[in-house]
């Protein structure tokens, strides 16, 4: 996934950002990196393909994964 450049597509640079998050009582650890301009996405260590789009007027980014 490449770093979006258009407005209302993820502009936020990612340095080895981690989350966990439960989803209907299962946890998941998502960790964010950036290298060479694109965005790399593990979910519990395994990569997946993402695509970004940041909220307009807000400092959210919405991930839509292996869509």
């Amino acid at each position: 996934m490449e770093r979006g450049t258009k407005e209302g597509e993820a502009k936020s640079q990612y340095k080895n950002m981690k989350y966990l998050v439960q989803i209907e009582g299962k946890s998941y650890q998502v960790d964010l990196s950036e290298q060479n301009g694109k965005v790399q996405v593990n979910l519990d260590g395994e990569p997946v393909q993402a695509d970004s789009v940041q909220i307009k007027g807000k400092n959210f980014v919405s991930f839509l994964f292996n869509h």
